[in-house]
C-alpha cells in the first residue's frame, strides 16, 4: 500500500487478512460506507453518488441560510464506474485480482470488457511493476508504491 504502518496497526492487519478497503479518502478497515460532507470544498459519498460542496464560506453560509444544501456539483456512478471502482479497490488493497472470479461475479468477459486497459498495462508488465499468473493480475512489491500513480482515484 502507499502508506506505511507498523505490523500491529489495524490497517496492516486488515491488509494481511484480505479485509482492507479503500475509498476516495484513503484506506479503511470498514467496507463501503456513506461519507457525509461538512464544510467548504468537502466531498461526500452516499451510495453511488459523490458531491462536492461550494468553495467559499460566503457561498456555504448563503446556501445554508436559504435552507439549501451547499453542494456545488455531484456525480452518480454508472454500472461501468462501479465495476471499475471495485476492481481498483481490489488491486489497491490486495495487490492482486483473480480476473476469472471477478468476471464471474459480474457476468462479464474480462478480456473483452477490459481489453483496452489490459493493453495499456503492458508497459507496466514489461517494467516488472505488474505480473500475470494465469488469470490473476498481481502487483509485486516493487510496483506497490507506484500503484496509486497508475490507477484512477475512485
Amino acid at each position: 500500500m502507499d502508506h506505511f504502518a507498523k505490523p500491529d496497526d489495524e490497517l496492516a492487519i486488515a491488509q494481511k487478512e484480505g479485509k482492507l478497503h479503500r475509498n476516495f479518502q484513503g484506506y479503511s478497515t470498514q467496507a463501503e460506507c456513506d461519507l457525509l460532507a461538512f464544510g467548504i470544498s468537502s466531498i461526500g459519498k452516499v451510495d453511488d453518488c459523490y458531491s462536492q460542496n461550494v468553495r467559499t464560506l460566503d457561498e456555504y453560509y448563503e446556501a445554508l441560510d436559504k435552507g439549501h444544501l451547499p453542494v456545488l456539483r455531484g456525480l452518480q456512478l454508472d454500472k461501468d464506474d462501479l465495476l471499475c471502482r471495485e476492481l481498483i479497490g481490489e488491486l489497491m488493497c490486495q495487490f492482486a485480482l483473480d480476473t476469472d472470479r471477478f468476471a464471474q461475479s459480474h457476468g462479464i468477459d474480462f478480456p473483452a470488457y477490459f481489453g483496452r486497459e489490459i493493453e495499456e498495462l503492458k508497459s507496466l508488465e514489461e517494467s516488472g511493476l505488474l505480473e500475470w499468473h494465469g488469470q490473476s493480475m498481481l502487483v509485486p512489491i516493487k510496483g506497490r508504491l507506484l500503484l496509486q500513480q497508475w490507477v484512477p482515484p475512485y
